[in-house]
């Protein structure tokens, strides 16, 4: 099996298709899949590349792209013959180069401040809303139409009453609906002892449910709070330029700062200077890691826009043919797996 594998690397990887005996590769640094070492590069997207040519009489000669698009451009160009990284296959792309079978499934994320998504200001914002404002104006009227009434039935016989008026009605409603019983007004007629029961019973709902709608309301508007793809407007957002990021922001129309690498964005985010960073799945969670971000950026639970990472290379070569059934046969070996592991990784 392993003489069929060397036999298919080098009928694929051949100087033919690609029409040199050096290999042009572009790289975008992005790791944990492109990273830079002592040695030149690694990462998740360099070993799996290196796999595949490594029983090739290639001589690799890399390229550094500073981002993902100038890596794009210079294969269409016909400048690179392949690109290794965090390339997302899309159908722009598609259109300019072409692209392996897939070996890793992304999304994208949104990394932010914990205290951003939901502080002390957004608490107290939160709770003095429209809903909670209506519910606190439907529960007067309701205590100033109770008052009324008392103050109707007991104003001939309780001086409390007469002298208040419905003023003092109202006192009275409000009393029995906060169980307080101060015990300075009270009921002395019969029907003012039947509404008095019957008020304070009444009130137990009324008062149920009122808790009931604070509570919400102010759960609807933490989540309101809560950073989402939806409330992206009203923050200060930035992603790198040129990525799948900013163009899943571009058709959100949203406004964003764009970066040059992603550790600038997660450090502008510490200092203070960004409210939210939106990047790719995977690579956020190893950069908050290895930058000890973790106690100050988080990731939202949700992840959008689901991806795949391939191989780019020259519209003129069908390497896809040849090299995408080695791709499917490691991306299920647990070589790949270790490999996987090795980055915190998941497939």
């Amino acid at each position: 099996m392993k003489k069929i594998v060397k036999i298919l690397l080098l009928i694929c990887l051949s100087p033919s298709l690609f029409g040199a005996d050096t290999l042009n590769v572009g790289v975008n640094v992005a790791p944990p899949f492109v990273e830079k070492i002592e040695s030149g590069y690694g990462g998740v997207s360099i070993d799996l590349f290196n796999k595949l040519v490594r029983d090739t009489s290639y001589v690799i000669n890399y390229k550094e792209f500073e981002t993902t698009h100038d890596l794009i451009e210079s294969i269409k160009l016909g400048n690179t013959d392949v690109g290794v990284g965090s390339v997302t296959i899309t159908p722009e792309r598609y259109g300019d180069v072409n692209f392996t079978q897939p070996y890793y499934r992304s999304s994208i994320s949104l990394a932010y401040d914990p205290d951003e998504a939901y502080g002390a200001w957004d608490s107290i914002v939160s709770f003095f809303n429209v809903q909670l404002l209506y519910g606190i104006f439907l529960l007067l009227l309701y205590l100033w139409c109770a008052g009324m009434i008392f103050w109707l039935v007991e104003r001939k016989s309780n001086d409390k009453f007469k002298d208040g008026g419905i003023m003092e009605g109202a006192y009275f409603s409000f009393m029995i609906l906060s169980t307080v019983g101060f015990g300075d007004v009270s009921t002395v007629t019969k029907t003012g002892k039947a509404l008095t029961m019957f008020f304070g019973t009444v009130c137990l709902i009324v008062s149920s449910f009122f808790i009931a709608n604070i509570a919400s309301s102010f759960t609807m508007n933490k989540m309101d709070s809560e950073i989402t793809v939806s409330n992206l407007n009203k923050k200060k957002v930035g992603t790198l330029r040129d990525c799948t990021s900013s163009m899943f922001l571009d058709n959100r129309s949203v406004r964003y700062i764009g970066f040059n690498t992603v550790e600038e964005g997660l450090n502008a985010i510490k200092s203070g200077e960004l409210d939210v960073f939106v990047y790719d799945t995977p690579i956020l969670q190893y950069m908050i890691e290895n930058l000890n971000l973790s106690g100050s950026v988080i990731m939202s639970n949700d992840t959008y826009e689901p991806q795949f990472y391939g191989f780019p290379y020259r519209k003129d070569s069908e390497i896809d043919e040849r090299v995408n059934p080695l791709i499917l046969e490691h991306t299920n070996s647990s070589e790949w797996m270790n490999t996987l592991y090795q980055y915190n990784l998941e497939q």
